[in-house]
C-alpha cells in the first residue's frame, strides 16, 4: 500500500513542481489532431494538480496553437518558441 503523504491531489509529487514535461519536437507537421490531443492533456494534467509544459514545439506547432487561440492555455516552454521578426 502505497503511502499517501507522498503524493499530492492527484498523485503529484509536493516536493516538486508538479509539472508534466513533454517533448513534442516529434510531432512535424503539427496539425490539429495533434493540438487537440495536447489540449486533453493538459486538462487531464490539470485535473491531477499538474501542469503539463511543451518542450521541443517547432514553429508550425506554436504557431498552429497560436492561431486556434490556445496559446495562453498551452504553456509552450520558451526555448521551443521561434523568434519572429
Amino acid at each position: 500500500m502505497a503511502d499517501e503523504t507522498q503524493e499530492g491531489p492527484g498523485g503529484c509529487r509536493p516536493e516538486g513542481d508538479g509539472a508534466v514535461d513533454l517533448d513534442v519536437s516529434w510531432l512535424v507537421p503539427a496539425d490539429l489532431g495533434a493540438v487537440d490531443a495536447l489540449a486533453r492533456l493538459h486538462v487531464v494534467a490539470g485535473r491531477r494538480g499538474c501542469q503539463l509544459r511543451l518542450h521541443g514545439a517547432d514553429g508550425g506547432l506554436a504557431e498552429l496553437v497560436e492561431l486556434v487561440g490556445l496559446g495562453d492555455v498551452l504553456q509552450l516552454c520558451p526555448c521551443s518558441r521561434q523568434e519572429r521578426g
